[in-house]
C-alpha cells in the first residue's frame, strides 16, 4: 500500500516536472522569437536611419569644407577653430554611418560559401589597408589552408584585424603576422601585432558595438569593426577570442570549420524557412 502511494506520488511529481519543462520551453521559444523579431526590426531601423542621414550629412560636410577652403582667411582664429571642429565632426559622423551601413549590409547579404585560399583573402585585405613603408604584414602562403566561407565577409574580418594591428600601434616598425593550425576539426587562425596591446579587463568589451578604449584624439575609429568581426565568425560556426599584454601587442584567434557541413548559424534576426 505504501509502495503504491509512493509510486503514485512519483508519477505525479514526474508529470508536474514534465509540464514545467514543456511550459518553460514554450516560454523560451516565444522569448527567442520576439528577440529575433526585435533584432531584425532594430537592424532595419539602423539601416534606414543611417541611409537617410547620409544625404543631409553630405551637404553639411560639403558646405563646411567649402567654407574652410575658400573663406578661412576671412575668419578670426576662434571661428577657424569652430569650423575645423565642424569639418572633423562631420567626417567622424560619415565614417560612423558608413560602418553602420556596412554591418547591416553584411548581416543581410546573401551568403555565398565556397572553398577559398586564405592567402588570397589576406592579399585582398592587405591591399584595402594600404600599409605604409613602416608596416609589414607577414604570412606564409604555402602554410595557409583554403576554407569554406563567404569570401567577402572573411575579407572584411581580415581587414579589420589587420587594420587594428596597424592603427593601434606606436612602434616605429609596425608588424602584423598571420598564421594557422588545425585544431579539432577547425582551422585556427591568429593575427598577431606588435601594437599597444589591450588590458585583460577589456577583452570581452572590445567585441561590443560602439565600444572604444581610447579617446578619438588618440586613435580614430567608431567602435563597430570588432563587433562585425565577431558576428561574421559566429555565422561561420567559428569563434573568436583575444590575448594581449599592454605594450607588447595583441593576438586575435579565430576558428573556421575544416569542412562545409552546411549547418551554418543564422545571423541574429534572420528568418527561418
Amino acid at each position: 500500500m505504501a509502495n503504491s502511494r509512493l509510486l503514485s506520488q512519483l508519477r505525479e511529481l514526474t508529470q508536474n516536472l514534465e509540464e514545467m519543462v514543456e511550459r518553460r520551453t514554450a516560454e523560451l521559444a516565444e522569448s527567442n522569437r520576439k528577440t529575433k523579431a526585435f533584432a531584425r526590426e532594430l537592424e532595419e531601423v539602423i539601416y534606414v536611419t543611417s541611409h537617410d542621414l547620409k544625404t543631409p550629412l553630405r551637404a553639411i560636410s560639403g558646405f563646411s569644407q567649402f567654407l574652410a577652403e575658400d573663406y578661412s582667411d576671412k575668419l578670426d582664429s576662434k571661428a577657424k577653430l569652430y569650423l575645423n571642429r565642424l569639418v572633423d565632426s562631420t567626417k567622424r559622423m560619415e565614417q560612423l554611418l558608413d560602418d553602420l551601413l556596412n554591418i547591416s549590409a553584411i548581416s543581410s547579404r546573401e551568403e555565398k560559401f565556397k572553398k577559398t585560399p586564405m592567402s588570397e583573402m589576406i592579399k585582398e585585405a592587405v591591399a584595402m589597408t594600404s600599409p605604409g613603408a613602416d608596416t609589414e604584414v607577414v604570412y606564409d602562403e604555402e602554410k595557409l589552408p583554403a576554407v569554406y566561407c563567404d569570401r567577402s565577409k572573411i575579407v572584411e574580418v581580415l581587414y579589420n584585424l589587420i587594420n587594428n594591428g596597424i592603427k593601434f600601434n606606436d612602434k616605429p616598425r609596425k608588424r602584423v603576422e598571420i598564421s594557422s593550425r588545425r585544431s579539432n576539426g577547425f582551422y585556427e587562425f591568429t593575427v598577431k601585432d606588435n601594437g599597444i596591446g589591450i588590458e585583460k579587463r577589456h577583452f570581452d568589451r572590445i567585441f561590443m558595438i560602439f565600444q572604444r578604449l581610447h579617446r578619438r584624439e588618440e586613435y580614430d575609429g567608431t567602435g563597430v569593426g570588432l563587433s562585425m568581426v565577431k558576428r561574421v565568425i559566429e555565422e561561420h560556426n567559428g569563434r573568436i577570442w583575444v590575448e594581449s599584454q599592454l605594450g607588447t601587442g595583441t593576438i586575435f584567434h579565430f576558428t573556421l570549420p575544416e569542412h562545409n557541413d552546411g549547418n551554418r548559424k543564422k545571423p541574429i534576426g534572420e528568418r527561418s524557412e
